[in-house]
This record gives C-alpha cells, sequence and structure tokens, in this order.
C-alpha cells in the first residue's frame, strides 16, 4: 500500500462525495470508504504516514 497515493485518492473521492460533483456521493461513498479502512489499518500497524501527514518530514525538507 501507497499511504500518499490513498490519501490523494482520499482527498479527491471526499471532494466529490462532499458536494463538489452532484450524485457522487452515491458512486464513490464504497471507494472513500474502502479506502479510509486500509488506510487506517496500514497506520495501526505502524506504517508509515503520507508525506503530507508527516511534520517531521515536511518541518526538515
Amino acid at each position: 500500500m501507497d499511504p500518499n497515493e490513498t490519501l490523494e485518492d482520499l482527498r479527491e473521492y471526499a471532494r466529490l462525495v462532499a458536494g463538489e460533483v452532484p450524485g457522487a456521493a452515491e458512486e464513490w461513498g464504497d471507494t472513500v470508504a474502502e479506502l479510509f479502512l486500509a488506510l487506517d489499518e496500514w497506520l495501526s500497524r505502524g506504517g508509515f504516514p503520507p508525506r503530507a501527514w508527516d511534520v517531521r518530514r515536511t518541518v526538515h525538507e
């Protein structure tokens, strides 16, 4: 699993589900849920966070 790619996908689908695209909630809701659960499992098992969430990395770059 690539947490960076998953986060990008989650953000994209969340925008769709949040109403920026009519009817997207029905179409993408399951995908958002699946991606969220995959990312949660990854992080819960000690996987590294997506770059955008890694405060240590962004502070030092």
